[in-house]
């Protein structure tokens, strides 16, 4: 289930415990629990609030590529600050399919209107990283304590970091 995007994960318990709910209702529920959190309580991994600001600067457009929902993004994004760093957010849902295809990746792209070989993904899951990957994208592997597979993440990524702090190698590649 931790691959999975938040309408798949809806689907999954629809199924798993035969629930009467619609997937998107089931999402709603999700998304009205999780936002609170969200809005008050979210923290940006460590650095990245001036890596954000380093891309700026420099003239780097970013965007998001997220298996997770719109409005707790957004709610998260605003709560720390760093929502205009972003020049959208592209979700699971709205391509329709999960982070095992490389469409989230590919609408991300074109929402930049950059060449592939200019966008870096930065990616915590391997199973993502290792999709963006085969689809010809540059990877930044990003340690969070959830993955389980973080080895195999740190071996197929360009770089691997614990932080957004030390990563000046982007900036002189």
């Amino acid at each position: 289930t931790l691959r999975m995007s938040i309408t798949e994960a809806a689907v999954y318990l629809r199924e798993t415990f035969s629930l009467a709910q619609s997937p998107s209702d089931i999402v709603a529920e999700i998304v009205q629990f999780a936002l609170s959190d969200y809005a008050s309580r979210v923290k940006p991994k460590p650095g990245i609030p001036a890596f954000l600001a380093r891309l700026r600067k420099a003239g780097v457009k970013a965007c998001i590529a997220t298996a997770g929902d719109h409005t707790l993004v957004e709610a998260g994004l605003a709560h720390c600050g760093i929502a205009d760093a972003f020049c959208g957010i592209v979700t699971c849902a709205d391509v329709g399919k999960g982070k095992d295809t490389p469409e989230v990746y590919e609408a991300a792209l074109r929402l930049l209107g950059l060449p592939k070989a200019e966008v870096v993904v930065f990616e915590d899951a391997y199973h993502a990283a290792k999709t963006a990957k085969d689809a010809g994208f540059r990877v930044v592997g990003v340690y969070d304590a959830s993955e389980p597979e973080a080895d195999k993440l740190r071996g197929i990524t360009e770089l691997y970091t614990t932080d957004y702090q030390n990563l000046d190698a982007l900036f002189d590649a």
